[in-house]
């Protein structure tokens, strides 16, 4: 974008262009960077934290079952 705006820097409608969209990159560049959505992330964290908890129970139980099914069979 730079190189654009030095090449045509001349051309007064090209370089106005050249220099808005300049702006609205750094800008949206910004923006991202300072909202980043640390709530959200928490929150599927926490999610996913009592998501693994259930499975690692059903697995334990379900080995447990798997293991008394074995011994009578």
């Amino acid at each position: 974008m730079i190189f654009i705006l030095n090449m045509f820097q001349e051309y007064f409608f090209v370089a106005v262009i050249a220099l808005m969209f300049l702006l609205a990159c750094v800008i949206e560049l910004f923006r991202t960077a300072l909202t980043f959505p640390v709530k959200t992330s928490v929150a599927l964290a926490y999610t996913r934290g009592k998501y693994d908890r259930v499975v690692s129970l059903i697995d334990i139980i379900l080995a447990e079952r798997y293991a008394e099914v074995r011994k009578i069979v």
